[in-house]
């Protein structure tokens, strides 16, 4: 006989010793358990297989519980906390444990779920468990348990469900033939409802666990997108959201009262900005209902008379109401309009939509726990009874993303490319795109790696980015000169400090703040009050870079006009404010709104102040011109050097403002 093979002889009488006591204190152990008035059933196993796979697996799992804490089990009063793991249902578990005891009147299980209203308050009755000699409580884990529970807890862990044995077992009593390693590993992180579908009498299981694996690429694909936060994107709002989270976190433990809370909000800004998804994360991040809803929501009510337009908008305050804490989301409000605006026609009809919905914002004093925002392109659009304290009284501009929230924004929703540095390149390239935008190119991109069957690239990225036509030379030379123009009469006519002048050929150098071809940055001060004529060189200097062009071509462009951003849409705007609102043109009389600055039409209708803005914006272009004639040469030097090295700032660009030439 080998060496290893002896039987074993001399072992110590101490390590003998210690053996025994073992053995004896599992046997008391067991012997407690037996006698506690608990008894685990021996034939709900096969009760449980046939109730279901999933539940058998689950009673395995409960019995070897059981079995490992049978001393906690054996005392003659308990309250025994489970965690589930995250990809078991909690029920499933409590089913297979009552399954395991059978019926007991001493014994009670509690399937604690989530257990709190939405203002945070625990809606278990915690007495009437705890009044139980024995208490087992299952939950998910990682949640939060009511705290009478976790004071009253004698034990608490987590249980394992779907070893390998389990699994193995199962596959041999519903004859699902042999299974892998490698096809257990992969069941037990599916949902437990997936083992039903797998485990099916006489099919193999190992066929249909290979299944699977066609549906972890779409998952991962989906999983990149994933609801937002308002901490990504969506600028000052983003800053208000977090604070708003804090007063609800605070309100609902009740060391804030809700006349502390903002409960009513505009958020305006181009179309496209992320506003309607803003109220959608941030009513989820508050753990608040969200009511979605719209004057034209309101309108298609019924037929659309003004008796069911008022009811469907009372309901929905109504609603937000009942279910508080509640966030009321009223899209494109400006719909609603201005009782000062209304023509004759429709006034009656109109002013009484605005006054039900005055009355509506005025009752939400009364209403704990409803916020309601509203959501813009044009807040001038709207009724300033609307918008003053106590209604919609915090406004917060929801701009076009910048180059950080550009790159954030494309970050997360190509999350696989984040660690890319050319990723944030490509998001200061799309200058002037909203997230809505950034979130379609991004669309497009997956789409296109899953068509070609694999992961995302940048590749993929690039084949959406916007594209423009590079300019020559001479085009490069007539944005200089323009932009030249807009730089000179801002230093000379003291409009402010022109920081930084640049242009953009798009074949090297790409805009990252504008979606012109250049820009002169003007930082302008802040004045208590403004004159005519610091409005009016403001106006000149604005068209500065059109007088620009003709000084040196004789001719003009388009670069001036085509959007309600241009400097021609600019200067106009100004000078109907100037006119219209402050009594600095040929009237003293006070009009306020009397023509929508953005509204070329409304213009056109109003031949008398036409006729002013007209003579204005003429009086400016000829000073502009007269001014930069005057300094040609000044002009032209600054166009070549900034055609030449593309971007001035500092002492090269002050040298050639002051008329120095570039500094060295």
């Amino acid at each position: 006989m080998r060496r290893n093979d002896a039987p074993i002889t001399n072992v110590p009488m101490e390590f003998t010793s210690v053996l025994m006591q073992l053995r004896r204190a599992a046997l008391e152990n067991r012997n407690a358990f037996l006698h506690s008035g608990l008894a685990l059933h021996s034939r709900a196993g096969m009760a449980a297989l046939l109730k279901s796979s999933r539940n058998f697996i689950a009673y395995c799992g409960f019995v070897r519980f059981v079995r490992m804490h049978r001393l906690v089990f054996a005392k003659p009063a308990f309250v025994i906390v489970i965690d589930v793991p995250k990809v078991w249902r909690v029920p499933d578990v409590q089913a297979a444990a009552s399954m395991a005891f059978g019926h007991n009147n001493e014994l009670r299980f509690l399937n604690h779920a989530a257990a709190r209203d939405r203002k945070g308050r625990w809606e278990i009755d915690t007495s009437d468990y705890l009044a139980a000699p024995k208490l087992v409580i299952f939950t998910a884990e990682e949640t939060e348990i009511h705290p009478d529970f976790e004071i009253a807890a004698t034990f608490r862990a987590k249980i394992d469900l779907g070893l390998e044995r389990h699994f193995r077992a199962l596959s041999s009593l519903l004859k699902c033939e042999d299974l892998t390693d490698e096809a257990i590993a992969m069941i037990s992180k599916e949902p437990s409802e997936r083992i039903d579908a797998v485990f099916r009498l006489g099919h193999s299981a190992e066929v249909a666990i290979s299944k699977l694996k066609s549906f972890a690429a779409p998952e991962k694909i989906l999983s990149e997108v994933v609801p937002q936060s308002t901490t990504t994107g969506f600028g000052p709002a983003g800053e208000w959201a977090q604070n708003l989270k804090k007063d609800i976190a605070a309100w609902r433990q009740g060391t804030l009262p809700w006349s502390e809370v903002d409960r009513g909000v505009l958020i305006y800004g181009p179309p496209g900005t992320g506003k309607t998804r803003f109220a959608r994360v941030l009513a989820q991040e508050c753990g608040m209902h969200l009511v979605a809803t719209s004057l034209s929501r309101w309108q298609s009510s019924k037929d659309g008379a003004l008796g069911d337009l008022l009811r469907a908008m009372y309901a929905s305050f109504a609603e937000a109401k009942a279910d508080a804490p509640s966030l009321l989301f009223i899209d494109e409000i400006d719909s609603v309009g201005d009782r000062n605006r209304f023509p004759a026609r429709h006034r009656n009809y109109s002013t009484q939509v605005v006054n039900g919905l005055l009355e509506a914002l005025d009752g939400v004093d009364g209403r704990e726990g409803v916020i309601v925002m509203g959501a813009c392109n044009r807040p001038d659009q709207i009724d300033p009874a609307v918008l003053r304290s106590g209604r919609l009284e915090r406004h917060i501009y929801f701009p076009l993303p910048d180059i950080k929230a550009r790159g954030d924004i494309l970050s997360f929703y190509l999350p696989s490319l984040v660690d890319e540095p050319q990723l944030r390149n490509l998001a200061a390239r799309l200058v002037g795109y909203s997230g809505a935008d950034i979130e379609n190119l991004a669309r497009q991109a997956r789409r296109r790696a899953r068509e070609n069957n694999r992961a995302v690239t940048l590749t993929d990225v690039e084949e959406y980015m916007p594209e423009r036509q590079a300019l020559d030379d001479q085009a490069l030379l007539r944005v200089a000169i323009h932009e030249a123009g807009h730089a000179l009469l801002a230093h000379h006519l003291t409009v402010g400090t022109v920081q930084l002048v640049e242009i953009y050929d798009h074949r090297d150098i790409h805009p990252t703040q504008t979606t012109g071809n250049g820009m002169a940055l003007v930082e302008t001060p802040k004045r208590t009050f403004r004159t005519r004529s610091s409005i009016l060189n403001h106006i000149a200097m604005t068209l500065g870079g059109l007088a620009a062009e003709e000084i040196a071509y004789e001719d003009r462009s388009t670069s001036s006009g085509g959007t309600k951003e241009s400097d021609l849409a600019l200067a106009t705007a100004m000078a109907i404010e100037m006119v219209s609102e402050y009594g600095l043109g040929n009237s003293l009389v006070f009009a306020p709104k009397a023509v929508d600055p953005g509204d070329a039409l409304a213009l056109w209708q109003d031949p008398f102040l036409r006729k002013e803005i007209d003579a204005v914006l003429n009086r400016e272009f000829q000073r502009a011109k007269d001014l930069l004639s005057a300094r040609k040469a000044e002009l032209m030097e600054f166009a070549t050097t900034l055609q030449r090295k593309k971007r001035l700032e500092g002492r090269e660009l002050e040298g050639l403002l002051s008329g120095n030439g570039p500094a060295d």
